[in-house]
């Protein structure tokens, strides 16, 4: 799917080259093509893939897809989904929503990432209401129809999708599980920031860590599982997000990758001892609340191919080991039927 927008030369820089610059790096989650018009810019927009820093081939092959499904890939089966591309995760979440007994509206997240995902989605507040910025259609958080048209659009990217899934709840707090992570304990705030590029009545939304308590919930940061098991909250159901890059993020989204020596590039062994680690946390974290879903993200030119088929089968495999919810989400590696 691809949107048009026109963008008045009003709200840019006075000089072409500015403009088209400025107008690139607001929208550098998107694959965009830029055209300048007597009084506008127009800007035709598509999803960002994230497949273009190796050849990922093998992994579609592995997962038993071609080239133009990758930007569909979710499987959702029952409490449990794996997806290419992370910001399918509050669709998913939608899903599990839904067809619930109880409809939860607080939530436990173990986040198990390289990156915090609360970026600011392309999303407005208006009235009680959300709109989606590129498409202009509303939004319904806790519709998965509806957030499916939200995550082809791009509004919901990968960097965003967690603050999509805090702002469907009332109360959630983050256990962010990173690798050499220094412990920061804070509150979350919800709130929304005047963005007016595209129209002069958007409010996007925004998830801020705060120092003070927040009625939204809390974000913790920690390397070690002790600090998830002294703070959670038996009350509430768990959430267990596993984004792949976490065992290795060699690309981290970029084609200048081995410029950088300070990436995080485990080999497979170590990958192995971390996803050890990982099941003796939640080993732990079982024994105190139930794990009620769980979501997983491959992210390509983050994750890389050469990964994908033995790391998600260990994972997976030790997930059910532990009677984690994860079911038989790699027994046949189909495209989810959105229709």
């Amino acid at each position: 799917m691809s949107n048009i927008l026109y963008i008045n030369k009003k709200k840019l820089p006075l000089s072409p080259d500015e403009a088209i610059e400025f107008i690139y790096d607001y929208f550098n989650e998107f694959e965009l093509v830029c055209r300048e018009l007597d009084d506008c810019f127009q800007v035709e927009l598509g999803a960002n893939q994230y497949t273009y820093c190796e050849d990922i081939s093998k992994g579609l092959e592995f997962l038993n897809i071609s080239d133009e499904n990758v930007k569909d890939y979710c499987i959702v089966d029952k409490n449990s989904a794996l997806c290419l591309s992370e910001n399918w995760l509050p669709f998913a979440f939608a899903k599990f929503i839904a067809k619930a007994d109880k409809k939860d509206t607080e939530l436990t997240i173990l986040h198990i990432d390289d990156h915090r995902d609360l970026m600011q989605p392309y999303l407005s507040c208006q009235n009680g209401r959300y709109i989606d910025m590129i498409s202009g259609e509303e939004i319904d958080l806790l519709k998965d129809s509806s957030v499916k048209k939200a995550v082809k659009s791009g509004a919901i990217t990968i960097g965003s999708m967690l603050t999509a899934i805090v702002y469907s709840m009332q109360h959630v707090d983050i256990f962010h599980i990173k690798e050499n992570a220094d412990y920061m304990s804070c509150g979350l705030r919800k709130t929304c920031v005047t963005d007016n590029l595209l129209q002069d009545t958007y409010n996007r939304i925004s998830v801020l860590t705060d120092e003070a308590e927040c009625s939204a919930g809390r974000y913790y940061l920690t390397s070690e599982w002790r600090d998830v098991i002294s703070r959670l909250d038996k009350e509430k159901s768990c959430l267990l997000h596993i984004d792949m890059d976490y065992f290795n993020n060699r690309y981290n989204a970029s084609t200048s990758w081995m410029e950088n020596q300070h990436r995080h590039d485990p080999s497979f062994a170590e990958q192995m001892e971390m996803m050890n680690k990982l099941f003796t946390g939640i080993k732990k974290v079982m024994k105190l609340v139930e794990i009620k879903y769980v979501m997983i993200g491959i992210s390509p030119s983050f994750y890389p191919v050469e990964y994908w088929s033995d790391g998600l089968q260990y994972l997976v495999k030790g997930l059910n080991d532990l009677g984690v919810p994860v079911g038989n989400i790699l027994s046949s590696c189909r495209l989810e039927k959105h229709a």
